[in-house]
Formats: structure tokens, sequence, C-alpha cells
């Protein structure tokens, strides 16, 4: 593990960065917030060891012409009851011809401003969340 500045990775989220190192292929890198840093707006966050207590999310999906979202991740009930729901959605069609880890950082920006949640969840259109 080593650790970089935001602005070394491309990112324009503050805070310094920890390259994991692990048996990932070589274009797959895991970067996380170091720990120990946190600003007034982004905290270290624990969730309560409540059996009752269940997170509000923003789910975020890259769906490009939409066919694998309708097919498999938009016919999961929770997204199909999203209205209802405490939890929030975040679709885009494509990166804009941008490259996908700044624009992942920017959409991850995008949904910390957007919406208050617990926890932010990128989602592959291809998958289906089932009710359990």
């Amino acid at each position: 593990e080593h650790s970089l500045e935001a602005r070394d990775l491309g990112l324009r989220l503050p805070g310094v960065w920890t390259v994991q190192s692990g048996q990932w292929p070589p274009s797959i890198a895991i970067i996380c917030r170091d720990p120990g840093y946190s600003t007034s707006r982004l905290q270290q966050f624990a969730f309560p060891q409540r059996a009752d207590f269940r997170p509000r999310i923003v789910f975020l999906s890259i769906i490009g012409d939409g066919r694998q979202f309708e097919q498999h991740l938009g016919r999961s009930s929770i997204y199909r009851q999203r209205a209802s729901s405490k939890h929030r959605w975040l679709l885009v069609n494509g990166t804009n011809r941008q490259h996908l880890a700044p624009y992942i950082a920017s959409l991850r920006a995008r949904a910390e401003r957007e919406s208050s949640s617990d926890l932010l969840l990128f989602l592959h259109p291809d998958l289906y969340l089932p009710d359990t």
C-alpha cells in the first residue's frame, strides 16, 4: 500500500487516497480514502450495530443504451418501487467520452452533492437485485 494525493490520481475529491495491493489484474486499481483523513463534509462512517438499521442507498449505474438495464437491473423490485423508497437512483447513459475512473469519481461526487445517503452502490446494468 502507498498513499497518494487525490491530484495524483486525477480525482477532484479531497483527501489522501490509498492504493490497495492485491491479486488484481494489471488494469485494475482499488483506491480508497485513507481512514485517517476526514473533513467536516466527509466523515469516517460506521453503520449502527442495530438489527433494524436499513441504510439509505444511492444506486449508481452507467446504463448505455438501456437494453441491459431494462432486462435486468430495471426489473428489480427495488428499482420498480423507487417512487415510494427512501433510496435514490443515479442513472447515466455513458461516460461522455471521458476515461472511466475519473468519470466514476465525478459520479460519486455528484451523488454526494445531490443526495444524503449512508451508502453509494455502483452497479453494472446487467445485474438483478433479488428481494432478499
